[in-house]
């Protein structure tokens, strides 16, 4: 890997991971910025799916006293299929430049839905949404690895309380990652470059969400948060014209 090339991935994780831990989600939509650029998409998908899911794990262990257990076989249940079906899909297809368009309109589609979308589209919490969210968070997952702020949206209404949305989301958000990850496994997608960068990017990581502990008591997450959903969009123009 090129000096340049290793600076922006270091420079990516610890970035993700630092939004990660103030906001409580959008580590793949961050490295996915940068790491088609690096790997290529589908080893790309595969590094930021495993990376984001030991993120989350750990944050889900931070909440775990505030899991809430009765949406978790459910969603796992719907997501799986759908998951499984976009892996599928995007194995036969493989590497085309299409997926970057697609991303791209992903990304725009995403940050528009996280800066204004949520003051007018409101979900209400129940099994109609949840089944309909969780299969276009597999679906999404499996195609350009950011399925995250779907779930967001159902758990933000389905759980009481800040600490309530983080334990019950992260440990979700992680059983899905979990899925995801071994689905591109066993269908061919990891490579064992991976387990490399993967150390390398621990270290990253740790350091972000110490960096984000300290950042949560001197400023806004929802500042951060328009700022890289601006960021996302600007990303989302780039790739469109790939």
């Amino acid at each position: 890997m090129a000096i340049g090339s290793f600076a922006a991935f270091c420079g990516i994780v610890l970035l993700a991971s630092i939004v990660q831990g103030v906001s409580g989600f959008a580590f793949s939509m961050v490295v996915l910025m940068v790491f088609p650029y690096i790997f290529g998409y589908t080893k790309s998908l595969v590094l930021a799916a495993l990376l984001a899911m030991l993120i989350d794990f750990f944050n889900a262990f931070v909440y775990r006293k505030y899991v809430e257990w009765r949406w978790v076989p459910k969603w796992m249940a719907v997501f799986l299929v759908a998951d499984l079906a976009s892996v599928l899909v995007l194995k036969r297809v493989g590497e085309d430049p299409i997926w970057y368009t697609l991303m791209g309109i992903i990304f725009i589609v995403m940050s528009v839905y996280l800066l204004w979308g949520q003051r007018v589209i409101h979900v209400q919490a129940g099994n109609r949404a949840m089944v309909i969210l969780a299969a276009l968070s597999g679906l999404v997952m499996g195609a350009f690895g950011v399925g995250g702020p779907l779930m967001a949206a159902f758990f933000l209404e389905a759980t009481d309380d800040k600490e309530h949305y983080l334990g019950t989301s992260q440990f979700v958000a992680g059983l899905t990652l979990g899925v995801d990850f071994l689905m591109r496994v066993l269908n061919g997608m990891f490579t064992t470059d991976i387990i490399g960068y993967s150390a390398l990017s621990l270290v990253f990581m740790i350091i972000g969400l110490f960096i984000a502990r300290s950042l949560v008591r001197h400023m806004d997450a929802l500042t951060l948060r328009k700022f890289i959903c601006i960021v996302m969009i600007l990303n989302g123009i780039v790739m469109l014209f790939h």
